[in-house]
């Protein structure tokens, strides 16, 4: 029984995490769709949040 709870709870703060992963994308909307240019102050942001990102899920051979 507690071996499911702990399964269920690292399955929905993976998801979390995940939904987390939204605010770096975001600057690309208006790039790909409205052709407006990315600030270059956004750039050294957005490139700090994927390595952090990174960092967290650290992918591996695994999970290609």
């Amino acid at each position: 029984m507690g071996l499911i709870i702990v399964r269920s709870l690292a399955r929905l703060l993976f998801f979390l995490f995940l939904a987390g992963t939204g605010p770096p994308l975001i600057p690309f909307v208006p790039l790909i769709y409205l052709k407006i240019p990315i600030n270059h102050k956004l750039w050294s942001e957005i490139v700090y949040r994927f390595l952090g990102i990174l960092f967290i899920l650290k992918p591996g051979k695994e999970t290609i």
